[in-house]
């Protein structure tokens, strides 16, 4: 085997994946935490949530989890 991956010694490319690998769990650790922000914003529900279509008063699930999105500056997910 080289000595060499790209243009990296063998050593530098083991501390490069071991980075990595720190910097995906951070990206895990953010999205769960994401995750549980948004069902604490809207829990759980039969289908179509507390408020299907939306009050006057109340946002409908859609509504509530895509102003949260665009709060925090990220894309909504579909469905």
């Amino acid at each position: 085997m080289s000595d060499r991956i790209g243009n990296d010694t063998l050593q530098r490319y083991e501390q490069i994946v071991t980075r990595a690998k720190e910097l995906i769990a951070q990206v895990t650790k953010a999205q769960f935490a994401l995750g549980d922000m948004a069902l604490e914003i809207e829990p759980m529900r039969a289908v179509g949530g507390s408020m299907p279509n939306g009050t006057d008063d109340l946002f409908t699930v859609t509504e509530s989890l895509q102003m949260f999105a665009d709060d925090i500056g990220v894309e909504a997910p579909d469905g």
